[in-house]
């Protein structure tokens, strides 16, 4: 099952809904990379077929 987040800048503005693992991994990296983040996640939808 996939999980689907809906992802923001820091200031709020909606960017774009993308699967949970693909965001935490990309999340990841960007800190690992910069030391920050600059995306969040506010709310979580989960399809249920």
């Amino acid at each position: 099952m996939n999980e689907l987040l809906e992802t923001y800048n820091l200031d709020g503005t909606f960017l774009a809904t993308q699967d949970r693992e693909a965001f935490y991994d990309e999340v990841k990296k960007e800190f690992s990379e910069k030391g920050s983040i600059s995306r969040k996640v506010k709310t979580i939808r989960v399809p249920i077929k």
